[in-house]
């Protein structure tokens, strides 16, 4: 049995290639699409601020495709996690002075705002995807998806489909008992028996959509939502991150801050990334040998 990284799904079974289909669709949704759109967003709002972009990345690894769109070259890699969006250079090789202004269409020729407004509109797209998905089960008052804990207490959550029409309240108290739960045992190294990881949790949401394809659109916002939300933090190399990092550069009137600041925080990044995503992935690999 796939548990879901954050409840088990039970009654539900599925052929091969159905949950082969159901897979790529849903990662299809889950992964690719919020990252294309943040890509778009901070891109729109880049050419709405003046600011030249010259390539972006969507994911990491091996190249997939490339397109040339807008005078930008897009490039998709394999695994579709995280964007990277590369501007015009501030300044002319070999000529990097920060005593000089900033070239033209530069990211840091900018006003702060527009270049805040850079930084999270991607996170906020991703997290308006989510929101649409999530809300689409109300619009269609559908029966509200709960999660309910049997046996002891912190157990696996088991999701059930109630009686009462979907509402926000009830999605908000979805989401804290699954992936809310999740992350927080996950920040405070508590236990994690019995819940998987990322591949689980769309695996999962796959099967739950065999029975109410609405269902499958709910968790698909859920982790749309939790994606854009998790991109806002004052973590290197988040989105948030970079914002902090403008707003105390513009504080103490520096393009950048102090070179030692940067590299401890993307250490400090760097390791906090290994822990989240070693747990996650090592959950995901018990769950394909169990």
């Amino acid at each position: 049995m796939w548990p879901w990284p954050v409840v088990t799904i039970a009654g539900t079974e599925m052929g091969g290639a159905t949950v082969l289909i159901a897979f790529v669709v849903a990662s299809a949704v889950l992964i690719a699409l919020p990252q294309l759109a943040s890509a778009g967003a901070a891109v729109l709002v880049a050419r709405l601020a003046g600011v030249a972009v010259t390539e972006v990345e969507i994911g990491f690894g091996p190249r997939v495709w490339s397109w040339q769109l807008g005078g930008q070259t897009w490039r998709l890699k394999l695994l579709p996690i995280g964007t990277a969006i590369k501007f015009r250079a501030h300044a002319e090789e070999g000529k990097e002075d920060d005593s000089e202004p900033p070239l033209p269409g530069s990211f840091l020729a900018a006003p702060l705002p527009a270049r805040l407004l850079i930084l999270i509109a991607g996170p906020f797209a991703q997290m308006l995807i989510g929101a649409a998905l999530t809300g689409a089960a109300i619009a269609a008052a559908a029966p509200q998806l709960a999660a309910a804990r049997p046996g002891e207490a912190g157990g696996v959550p088991l999701l059930i489909r109630g009686t009462a029409s979907t509402s926000l309240d009830g999605q908000a108290r979805l989401f804290a008992d699954t992936i809310g739960d999740y992350l927080v045992r996950l920040a405070s190294f508590r236990s994690l028996d019995g819940r998987g990881g990322q591949l689980s949790y769309i695996v999962a949401a796959c099967r739950a959509g065999a029975d109410s394809p609405i269902d499958w659109l709910t968790l698909m916002g859920l982790g749309a939502l939790t994606a854009g939300g998790l991109n806002l933090l004052p973590l290197s190399p988040m989105m948030g991150y970079q914002a902090l990092s403008a707003i105390l550069g513009a504080v103490i009137d520096r393009r950048h801050l102090p070179e030692p600041v940067d590299t401890w925080a993307a250490v400090v990044g760097l390791l906090a990334c290994c822990i989240y995503y070693g747990r996650v992935w090592l959950l995901d690999a018990s769950s394909l040998l169990s």
